[in-house]
């Protein structure tokens, strides 16, 4: 017993005590075992949550905020395959599944086809965190092959009220998760909503500051950091670069007779036109105002066959 206690104070919770006295000395050394053993899942968990938000500030990467929480739950939360679905922000019926097979195995992605079924299920509001078991081919149109056609136990996880994706732990049943066990996966994931929640933060940030607001078409500063990137690829593969500026001529006569609304509308679909009409590697940007710049580059140089200038 006090070689135990010893081992605790170093932060040590897996030496047990055997005794087989058949008195109170047993007891004693059961109570003192299942002691040790609360607080080892206690600090582990503790280390655990101080491992993600060191990784949550230092980082907006939610691919190593998940695979970090899978290895922990793997060890710490009594569940085997543990995976977590990770939901498109724009396209709902969409997500990638990160799913650890076991401690040694690498994390594995996969792509993944939601059914109507759980479409619908997901659109509902949801104000906490619900355990519900359900067979995952009925959720997904594509999972692994090795899950197909066993139950899971699946845990939302939302952000701002509004679901971002869900653990999944294959071949488990959610009345097996002990009490502790259930709590810890909930601080995970409030944690994994926190990261999700910031990286899309992050997201809209980026976008506000290099994208047009009406047209959605990437604008001035976003033309610029394409265009140091086009000239400096040029140089390195003798390449050329073209930049064409586009205006419209008398719109300001389209604001005057019909009106603001409708001359934005002539813009937006102006954009979508324009965007529809380039390479994969242009890139179609609104300059200002009526002004729009077609950024075209990797264009291979050709002997004896000079640029021109059109005014069209």
């Amino acid at each position: 017993m006090r070689d135990a206690t010893g081992k605790i104070s170093t932060g040590d919770f897996d030496r047990r005590v055997r005794l087989t006295s058949g008195d109170e000395f047993e007891e004693l050394a059961n109570d003192f075992n299942h002691m040790a053993e609360k607080l080892g899942a206690q600090f582990n968990s503790l280390n655990a949550l101080i491992e993600l938000d060191k990784a949550i500030l230092s980082s907006l990467d939610i691919n190593l905020i998940i695979e970090i929480v899978l290895h922990r739950l793997n060890d710490t939360a009594h569940f085997s395959s543990p995976g977590f679905l990770l939901i498109e922000r724009f396209r709902k019926n969409k997500g990638t599944l990160f799913h650890l097979h076991g401690k040694e195995s690498p994390i594995e992605e996969t792509s993944i086809n939601l059914n109507e079924e759980f479409i619908e299920r997901s659109n509902k509001p949801a104000n906490s965190m619900n355990w519900f078991e359900e067979n995952p081919s009925l959720l997904f149109s594509s999972c692994p092959q090795d899950t197909a056609n066993n139950h899971a136990c699946i845990v939302p996880v939302l952000t701002q009220q509004r679901l971002t994706g869900f653990f999944i732990f294959f071949n488990e049943s959610c009345a097996d998760a002990s009490q502790e066990a259930s709590e810890r996966l909930l601080e995970y994931a409030n944690h994994v909503a926190i990261a999700i929640g910031n990286a899309q933060w992050e997201e809209d940030l980026y976008h506000q500051a290099h994208y047009d607001p009406l047209t959605g078409l990437p604008n001035r500063a976003l033309l610029y950091d394409r265009l140091d990137q086009a000239t400096r690829l040029a140089r390195r593969n003798n390449h050329h670069v073209a930049v064409c500026f586009l205006d419209i001529d008398l719109f300001k006569n389209i604001n005057d007779s019909f009106g603001h609304n409708v001359g934005d509308l002539y813009l937006i679909e102006l954009g979508k036109r324009l965007s529809s009409s380039i390479r994969q590697t242009d890139t179609i940007v609104r300059f200002a105002g009526d002004e729009f710049v077609i950024l075209m580059p990797e264009i291979p140089p050709h002997k004896n066959r000079p640029f021109s200038i059109v005014r069209g």
